[in-house]
């Protein structure tokens, strides 16, 4: 990506599906956790997944708690909004 001109990203993951999540600044990655509670209702709260390195400790929490700190895009990796399927990102399709 970077030799493409996106001078933004900093790194990446990919994940279990092959799909690769690039890092940008500010960006978290988050993931659904579903589970059922006592009575009958399923909670789904997210759980951290990884981020490029310069997200706050304070920006942390919050994002721990549901709550979206200003300045802070989240990808949500079970809708693979921000991630790139490395294939056709490389035309090797």
């Amino acid at each position: 990506m970077w030799n493409h001109g996106d001078k933004k990203v900093t790194g990446g993951f990919l994940s279990n599906d092959g799909l690769f999540y690039p890092f940008y600044p500010n960006t978290v990655y988050v993931k659904y956790v579903e589970r059922e509670q006592s009575v009958g209702s399923v909670e789904r709260p997210w759980s951290l997944v990884t981020h490029g390195g310069n997200i706050s400790d304070k920006a942390r929490v919050l994002l721990l708690e549901g709550v979206i700190p200003p300045n802070v895009c989240v990808g949500f990796v079970s809708e693979n909004n921000l991630a790139i399927d490395p294939y056709v990102y490389l035309r090797l399709e």
